[in-house]
């Protein structure tokens, strides 16, 4: 049976809206604190509103084609965004801000407000984690992709960096991994889009596995079952 994960306590009184931050390079993925700089006049506006409300913000990505019309309310985004809070902010005397955004949960876009505002703003659903896998299913993808995860970090960075310490679950551990992969945009908002936890979990598992062509036989098969193909 599906077990549908557990909301974070930030959002337990979620309102159901959140303003929009559309970018055309970044897809944040929960359980990050990402750095954002907060420069143009119409998203200094929103990060007053911001503050003085929900401290909420829904990340977007852009779709092709609008770079002609950026400035307006109307490039096509995708739905499925990540909320998060802001949990630090500096404002600057030239009313540009430095923030922390913790990446709370990903959510579907239910629809626009049409308002006089000059930033996007949207009813959202906010969209659970699914957890298809048994106790033992979890324990083997993740030990998997840690060791997989580890070994990329090993291979590719020349800093070695723990981000997947013993104990952590496999949902956060997808989320991370989807981030510090730092993939192009249109496969990090496939990544976000999906719900169930053993589908992200194979596929990066699939996509780490070919960063190691020659050693490929030795790192063991992805579990045989239907969800993961």
């Amino acid at each position: 049976m599906d077990h549908r994960i557990e909301l974070p306590d930030e959002l337990k009184h979620f309102s159901g809206t959140a303003p929009l931050f559309p970018l055309p390079n970044l897809v944040l993925f929960p359980h990050i604190a990402q750095p954002l700089h907060i420069f143009e006049p119409r998203y200094r506006v929103m990060m007053n509103d911001v503050l003085s409300g929900e401290r909420l913000i829904a990340m977007a990505l852009l779709k092709p084609g609008y770079k002609q019309i950026y400035e307006t309310k109307h490039p096509a985004i995708h739905p499925v965004v990540c909320l998060g809070i802001v949990t630090e902010h500096e404002k600057l005397e030239d009313g540009r801000y430095n923030l922390i955004l913790k990446a709370l949960c990903r959510a579907q876009i239910l629809g626009e407000y049409e308002d006089s505002k000059p930033y996007r703003s949207a009813e959202l659903e906010l969209l659970q984690g699914i957890n298809d896998l048994d106790d033992a299913e979890v324990s083997y993808l993740s030990l998997k992709l840690r060791d997989l995860f580890t070994a990329y970090i090993a291979k590719y960075h020349s800093e070695k960096i723990e981000l997947l310490p013993a104990g952590m679950s496999l949902e956060v551990m997808c989320d991370i991994v989807s981030y510090v992969m730092k993939f192009d945009p249109p496969m990090a908002q496939q990544l976000l889009n999906i719900s169930k936890i053993s589908e992200r979990a194979c596929i990066l598992i699939k996509i780490l596995q070919a960063s190691f062509p020659d050693e490929s036989s030795d790192k063991g098969p992805i579990m045989h079952r239907d969800s993961m193909n």
